[in-house]
């Protein structure tokens, strides 16, 4: 783990701490490694790590601003300093770093590793039915805490789950107008998982996975045509309302693969079972207002990207009933798809288990007030967080 050490390195506390060794991500190079160690910080201050930008909303709300507010809540006892942007570990490398101590806690995104987390990507790809994205948020985090296999499999990996989110619904930002299905026939598309890949290739897309960071350029050259995307990243994410001028209000689902926080279990087990529920209550404060900021941009982006250029299209018949039809067989057949594709058992309980997650969410959210952060937090502790047992959840 990373300890509780005078130094920023990574280290492992063994024999009560009187033997130390260095743990160091495979791939990781040593000019990375010497970047990490050549800031001095305090003792009891932990390294996290997020992949997206400083702008982006997950690393403001699960990164930045949950920082501060754990050093607060917990007196100083936990400190953290937040690396974004790949400064510490690309997103990809998250998963293994935070396994393998370079980082306590990380931003992961299941999407970018499927091979590692075939049963959270089967959850994910229920995502593309998905139309509350609060809802989906907290369907996708009980569903980790609740499934045994999920559970397993992030334990397999070797971390602990500690909480999940959901983009807003996802549409088309494309360099023409898309406007009816054969606008988007031939078209390069980046997708951003399973269900979007077969969404793509049903409308006789060309779908094509690559990071979002390199969305932007992709667009600008050519080598793509749209972006499967929120509308946040037309003006404060991506900004790529510069280089793609129109966005296609077709209602893609949203997206939540991975999760918005994973630890090292050996930090895990180190601090004390209050620290956990501390982290547990900060963490629903913050997936809140991470959704709750998600909503607000969506319009605020919308409107920035009007001013940018950006024309807003609504789809025609012909593209709205290719989504229709899509959707009426996608359910039904995704656990033999899921089992042919991923190689997974029978993944049923957890297809079934989100649908009836995010029905139970979307009762819940029924008269809650969406943009009080207070109010969401505190259904999700209540509803999940409360439930788990500091003293033995991701210790046992």
């Amino acid at each position: 783990m990373s300890g509780r050490t005078g130094s920023r390195g990574i280290h492992a506390i063994q024999n009560g701490g009187n033997e130390m060794r260095m743990t160091m991500l495979k791939g990781l190079t040593a000019a990375t490694l010497l970047a990490g160690t050549a800031l001095a910080a305090h003792a009891e201050t932990y390294q996290i790590n997020v992949g997206w930008a400083p702008t982006h909303i997950i690393t403001k709300n699960a990164y930045t601003d949950f920082a501060e507010s754990v050093k607060k809540a917990s007196g100083g006892n936990l400190t953290f300093e937040v690396f974004t942007g790949g400064s510490l570990l690309s997103t990809k490398d998250t998963l293994g770093g935070v396994a393998n101590g370079v980082a306590v806690a990380g931003m992961v995104t299941g999407a970018y590793l499927p091979a590692d987390l075939p049963l959270d990507n089967t959850g994910a790809d229920m995502a593309f039915v998905a139309d509350n994205p609060i809802a989906a948020a907290f369907a996708w985090t009980e569903l980790n805490f609740v499934n045994q296999k999920l559970q397993d499999e992030w334990k397999k990996n070797g971390v602990v789950f500690g909480g999940g989110y959901s983009t807003p619904v996802y549409n088309f930002i494309c360099t023409s107008e898309v406007k009816s299905a054969d606008d988007i026939k031939g078209k390069k598309v980046r997708t951003a998982g399973a269900a979007h890949v077969r969404f793509a290739e049903f409308l006789e897309a060309v779908p094509v996975s690559v990071s979002f960071a390199e969305v932007y350029t992709g667009l600008q050259r050519g080598s793509l045509d749209c972006a499967m995307a929120d509308p946040t990243a037309l003006v404060s994410g991506f900004k790529i309302a510069e280089v793609a001028k129109y966005i296609t209000m077709l209602p893609m689902g949203t997206h939540f693969s991975g999760a918005s926080w994973v630890y090292n279990p050996d930090f895990w087990k180190s601090i004390s079972a209050d620290d956990r529920r501390l982290l547990f209550d900060q963490m629903a404060l913050a997936q809140a207002h991470m959704q709750i900021d998600y909503n607000a941009q969506v319009a605020e982006n919308l409107k920035g990207g009007e001013a940018q250029g950006v024309k807003i299209v609504e789809p025609d018949a012909s593209l709205k009933g290719k989504l229709a039809e899509f959707k009426d067989s996608y359910v039904a057949t995704l656990p033999k798809v899921e089992m042919e594709s991923r190689k997974v058992e029978d993944p049923t309980d957890i297809i079934q288990g989100y649908v009836e997650l995010e029905a139970k969410w979307k009762k819940l959210l029924e008269g809650v007030d969406n943009t009080d952060a207070e109010a969401l937090a505190g259904l999700l502790k209540k509803e999940v967080f409360d439930k788990l047992d500091a003293g033995t959840y991701g210790v046992n």
